[in-house]
């Protein structure tokens, strides 16, 4: 969950996501991210991710519509859901994006999160002021099935 105000001044280009880092390796023989999963869940000036969008492929999640952008960047896989809209109260299950990824056999049920992050990355401008009002985060492990 996270809630936020961001106040962009003019020509700012930027985004507000969240960024799962993913491996299709097993965890004790990780070595380190092979590709990304992103929750755009703001896209400042027209801000787009790597790669095009994939038509048919969006989900509608909390009444918002998210487009899905899979591409590639210095060598690693990107996968991006951008809201249509700025989302700036975000309180859903990224799970969500996940298994829709996995039913539409864009990755794997055997991939495994190497990490989660959030916040934002600006891409051209300086003028911005980003505030987290408030943070949570939290991540179920479960035994793959034998």
């Amino acid at each position: 969950m996270m809630k936020y105000e961001y106040i962009a001044g003019p020509g700012v280009i930027a985004n507000v996501a969240y960024n799962l880092e993913m491996n299709t390796e097993d965890f004790q023989t990780n070595t380190g991210v092979q590709y990304f999963i992103r929750v755009w869940i703001n896209a400042l000036g027209g801000n787009i991710p790597y790669g095009d969008t994939v038509p048919g492929k969006g989900l509608i999640v909390s009444n918002v519509a998210y487009d899905l952008y899979i591409g590639n960047h210095n060598g690693i896989r990107y996968i991006t859901y951008v809201a249509t809209q700025p989302v700036t109260h975000f309180d859903d299950d990224l799970m969500v994006f996940i298994n829709e990824l996995k039913n539409n056999k864009i990755i794997s049920d055997n991939d495994y999160l190497v990490k989660l992050d959030a916040g934002t990355r600006i891409i051209k401008g300086s003028s911005a002021t980003f505030k987290v009002k408030k943070f949570q985060a939290a991540i179920k492990i479960e035994s793959p099935a034998e």
